[in-house]
């Protein structure tokens, strides 16, 4: 249940690239015009290190400043929560969330319109109810109230079997309400069963309470769509990019789908796009020009110029370790 994958985050013309157990940053130096069809940046050398983190993603607030949100790789019941001011080249540790009895796990960060940021992260530890919880602040991180915002969805732990809810990401709609995706293990036992579905629940009140959920991505049997990250296009559709995990011998690929509103899906797996080369915990990313970014624990990245219809490969990529086993590359995402 844990992520394995490389990151790009974007802002204009701006790339940080994540990797690692010991995670790095690495900045872009190219900037490229509106429709070009060159690579989508060059790599400096590493820029700063996240010790002892195991999963972390980052947001660029409105004012320019980062935020980075960190699960450490001890499991612990601790989110922390970091912020830049130098373009995410310095870090300084700014606040904690802490659940008092389970293990926080996969954050993602969220800026809403009116400035106000929303944390969420899956909640278990194996006894109590798995639950995709939310906090808010509004104060960019300094501090998150006294307890949770809200709970995504919950369901009962199964005794001595690991399934639960993973994986959450937050977006904003074009109405302004906040949409919650999320891989979800608790179809197992219905009928028919579903090993692990994307999910997604909406918010009319910016993440206090959450409409009925629905399925994103959802075939019956073994298939197990998940690390779900949606990027508005500059077109204004949605697009979703997803690993694939559960058929004999695959290595979870990554495959992309196009909502026109981020609520209206074409459930089935295989209703999108698969991305050549890359697997596992995908990350997407759409540029100020219009053209998207895909990168994957694969150590590779691709950039499209015709919204996901195809991808070219950036070459190099952004690290100088090799393709092999995702486990060594334990990361998280962002934006």
């Amino acid at each position: 249940m844990l992520w394995h994958g490389t990151t790009v985050v974007t802002r204009g013309a701006q790339f940080v690239m994540l990797a690692g157990v010991v995670v790095a940053s690495v900045l872009s130096q190219q900037v490229v015009g509106e429709g070009s069809a060159g690579p989508v940046s060059s790599w400096t050398a590493n820029a700063n290190a996240f010790e002892d983190s195991l999963q972390k993603r980052l947001l660029q607030l409105h004012n320019g400043d980062w935020l980075s949100e960190t699960a450490r790789t001890n499991l612990s019941n601790t989110v922390h929560i970091s912020r830049s001011t130098d373009g995410a080249v310095s870090w300084q540790s700014i606040s904690t969330v802490t659940d008092a009895n389970r293990v926080l796990a996969q954050p993602h960060l969220i800026q809403r319109p009116d400035g106000s940021v929303i944390l969420s992260a899956a909640a278990w530890n194996g006894k109590d109810p798995y639950a995709i919880l939310t906090w808010r602040s509004t104060n960019d991180g300094t501090t998150w109230g006294t307890g949770p915002l809200s709970t995504v969805d919950s369901f009962p732990a199964i005794p001595n079997e690991m399934k639960g809810l993973w994986e959450p990401h937050l977006f904003n709609l074009a109405d302004g309400r906040l949409a919650a995706l999320y891989a979800n293990e608790g179809h197992a036992y219905s009928f028919p069963s579903y090993s692990q579905v994307i999910s997604e629940r909406v918010s009319n009140d910016g993440g206090a309470s959450w409409g009925p959920e629905f399925f994103v991505a959802a075939t019956p049997g073994t298939s197990r769509p998940g690390v779900p990250v949606v990027a508005k296009r500059s077109d204004g559709q949605f697009v979703l990019a997803y690993e694939v995990c559960g058929a004999p011998g695959e290595v979870c690929p990554t495959w992309t789908k196009v909502s026109a509103d981020g609520v209206t899906w074409d459930v089935d797996v295989y209703s999108g796009r698969p991305v050549t080369g890359h697997a596992y915990s995908t990350h997407i990313a759409s540029l100020a020009d219009g053209r998207l970014v895909i990168s994957s624990a694969r150590n590779e990245v691709s950039y499209s110029n015709d919204f996901g219809e195809t991808w070219l490969r950036q070459d190099p990529p952004a690290f100088s370790f090799a393709q092999g086993d995702p486990s060594d590359y334990l990361v998280a995402n962002a934006l």
